[in-house]
């Protein structure tokens, strides 16, 4: 029976939801370009996790005007490394103000990933 509850423990785990932007989103009211800052810094970061393979299935991201298609983030939709990396860079990525201006700019990002690999 041990076996069943640890296996039911991590499918709960996977349902875990690590964001949902839309609720975050929510808390910045009708304030336009906060919100429109606080997005931008999810949709970097979630086209960096694609990119770079820490989504456990490909997906599209954003469609062809920009607009962030991957609104909600579970334990589950994460490679180990994925969820490794997301613990290590989520904070520090939320409080950065270049993200904030030019989510393109990922090198803090790159500066994470480069610490989980070990490389």
């Amino acid at each position: 029976m041990v076996m069943a509850s640890q296996d039911s423990e991590e499918m709960d785990l996977k349902k875990v939801e690590l964001w949902n932007v839309d609720e975050s989103l929510e808390s910045y009211g009708a304030n336009r370009m906060a919100r429109s800052q606080v997005e931008n810094k999810y949709k970097g970061l979630i086209k960096f996790l694609n990119e770079n393979g820490m989504f456990k299935k490909k997906r599209r991201v954003v469609d062809a005007s920009g607009k962030l298609l991957v609104r909600q983030v579970f334990v589950g939709d994460l490679t180990d490394e994925g969820f490794r990396f997301v613990k290590e860079v989520l904070k520090p990525w939320l409080r950065s103000k270049t993200a904030a201006e030019n989510p393109a700019n990922t090198a803090i990002l790159e500066k994470y990933l480069k610490k989980v690999r070990g490389t």
